[in-house]
């Protein structure tokens, strides 16, 4: 029988192991400040910080090895976004995976000339609640993901879920390429008009997208003869919630770059997607086309008001209620309908007031930074933004006064 003492040493000294120390969280300071250093971010760690890696609130200890795993997938994913967010910026970095969560802030460091990201504390909560925005990051490969793949690339999440509840992912159109499936009969007459389904509204076409998509005979190919493929691009983005089977356009769409491939080549194809979405039966993806919105280098979005804000909105600009770090505090819509519905007045005023603006956008991919978060996208037509910073009155093009009556119409029928 092994000695009581033997076996009450080896387990104080396994739990002394399981602690982050002091010096634990200097040496990976050090380690990721080289790490950052390209970009000149320089890590910190608060005391707050070393006392909650230790918590007992955590259940399973936090340890070094997943602290850098998860600031090396930061410097991977977020290392040049970071240094476009505002001095003071408060988000929450998340490890899906492991279950934690480091609320962190930006400070611009004068006297070093560089950007400080200060890790404020950190927790092992799978249901972490936070208001800030969530840069969320992937530590490993997960099973589902082919090996030495498996790191979201062209994939953003949000923090949408789509009607059944599955995660909502976003994308660049014109970082996809689909494929279709048809018969052989049909190739040359897709090809030669440049479109899916061409002529009409009332139906839908049809794809599969090669960054994530999977090959679904039952959905995709079962009732055709002689099946083939066409593979092609296009800058006209998906309707709504797309999935890993299928990628819809409601009325046809134009092709780019297409041409004809065999079934076999397809079906290989999508077996080898580079990425997978985590639950490919639940989430869906949104698409959206960043040169769109950056042609002309204008967006056009509108403000619903009432009367007696519309002083202080042209001298002072729009401002934010909720301060300007809520992505999820929509103040602006590119749909009239939606501005309008979100007005307010009363009956004793004869107009309610819809402001108009033309806002120059730095990077179309953000659909108009620096101004807006990226947006809540509700169907083709209609995106809704909310604010980083006030937007400026000179933007102003125009005030819509819209008659009562109209505005109590537009509550009846929703937005």
């Amino acid at each position: 029988m092994r000695d009581i003492r033997k076996i009450i040493q080896e387990e104080i000294e396994n739990y002394i192991k399981s602690f982050v120390t002091d010096s634990d969280l200097k040496e990976l300071e050090r380690e990721l400040d080289s790490l950052f250093s390209d970009v000149g971010i320089d890590i910190n760690f608060t005391r707050h910080f070393l006392d909650r890696v230790n918590d007992e609130r955590n259940g399973k200890d936090i340890t070094i090895d997943e602290l850098r795993s998860i600031f090396k997938r930061v410097y991977a994913k977020y290392k040049k976004d970071l240094l476009n967010l505002d001095n003071g910026f408060e988000g929450v970095i998340k490890s899906y995976k492991s279950n934690i969560n480091v609320p962190f802030r930006l400070q611009w460091d004068r006297k070093n000339k560089e950007l400080d990201l200060i890790n404020k504390t950190v927790m092992r909560k799978k249901n972490f609640k936070t208001s800030n925005p969530i840069l969320p990051v992937r530590e490993s490969v997960d099973s589902f993901f082919k090996e030495g793949e498996g790191f979201l690339k062209k994939l953003e999440k949000t923090e949408q879920k789509n009607w059944g509840g599955g995660d909502v992912y976003k994308m660049d159109v014109n970082d996809d390429k689909f494929i279709h499936f048809t018969s052989f009969s049909n190739v040359d007459k897709i090809l030669s008009s440049g479109r899916l389904n061409s002529g009409g509204n009332d139906f839908s076409s049809f794809a599969i997208s090669t960054t994530y998509g999977v090959n679904s005979p039952k959905v995709q190919n079962t009732k055709l003869k002689e099946p083939q493929a066409i593979i092609f691009t296009t800058t006209e983005a998906p309707n709504g919630d797309n999935f890993a089977e299928e990628v819809t356009w409601k009325g046809g769409v134009g092709l780019k770059d297409a041409k004809h491939i065999s079934f076999e080549e397809a079906v290989s194809m999508l077996n080898k997607t580079p990425e997978r979405l985590p639950s490919p039966d639940d989430d869906s993806v949104i698409y959206y086309n960043s040169l769109e919105e950056s042609e002309g280098d204008y967006l056009k979005v509108y403000h619903g008001t009432m009367n007696k804000k519309l002083p202080s909105i042209k001298s002072r600009g729009l401002e934010s209620s909720m301060g300007y770090h809520n992505p999820e505090w929509y103040m602006v819509s590119t749909d009239f309908e939606s501005a309008l519905f979100h007005a307010n007045g009363n009956e004793e005023e004869e107009t309610i007031p819809v402001i108009e603006y033309k806002i120059p956008i730095k990077d179309g991919r953000w659909y108009g930074d620096p101004y807006f978060w990226p947006s809540y996208d509700r169907g083709v037509s209609s995106k809704w933004f909310s604010l980083k910073e006030v937007i400026p009155s000179e933007y102003i093009v125009k005030v819509h006064e819209i008659p009562y009556n109209n505005f109590i119409e537009q509550k009846r029928k929703g937005f």
